[in-house]
């Protein structure tokens, strides 16, 4: 939601010509709005993960299974919020683009993330989600261990490599927005 309000919201209320009006290049207008978003998605990640792993880690049983290994909180947090950066980007940059972002956006998570990231085979390597899942359980062997029924038809990437193709799609995606911003003519 905050990813495709960064610029829709101006769109939608017709106040992007007041801004684009200023003597500014229209990059800095969509940089800036995107560095606000993602700065409030991230506060919002990183508490969220911290109160919901501190729960789950007070609610687990003295059973082995039922904790999480050493360090794979703080993984686990890091992958949200590293989630929630590229997620914000694509949406930002589909604010850009669509007419009714939050639309495509529902639609990208339900049909893409949702579907294709279950599917066998390739079709994961696909979606945002096969990434994060590739970055979280590459870190540690036990990690993996602790995911294997999330990952169990998917040969996954290293945590490098798959840290790396969500940095491009960040880069790809910031300079496809910039580049529609600056060329677009909002009416």
């Amino acid at each position: 939601i905050v990813g495709a309000a960064v610029v829709a919201e101006e769109i939608e209320d017709r106040t992007i010509t007041y801004l684009f009006t200023r003597p500014i290049p229209r990059a800095a207008v969509l940089c800036g709005r995107l560095a606000a978003g993602v700065l409030l998605v991230e506060l919002l990640l990183g508490v969220g993960s911290h109160v919901a792993l501190a729960l789950l880690e007070s609610a687990a049983g003295p059973e082995e299974m039922s904790k999480l290994p050493a360090g794979m909180a703080g993984a686990m947090r890091n992958a949200a919020m590293l989630g929630g950066l590229v997620y914000t980007v694509l949406f930002a940059v589909a604010g850009a683009l669509f007419r009714h972002p939050m639309i495509v956006g529902i639609g990208y998570a339900f049909v893409i993330e949702g579907f294709v990231a279950n599917l066998p085979g390739e079709n994961p390597s696909m979606t945002i989600q096969f990434h994060l899942k590739s970055r979280l359980a590459g870190l540690a062997p036990e990690y993996e261990e602790r995911m294997r029924h999330l990952v169990h038809h998917q040969v996954l990437l290293s945590p490098d490599d798959a840290l790396q193709r969500l940095w491009i799609v960040c880069a790809v995606a910031v300079a496809l927005g910039i580049l529609v911003v600056s060329r677009k003519q909002f009416v």
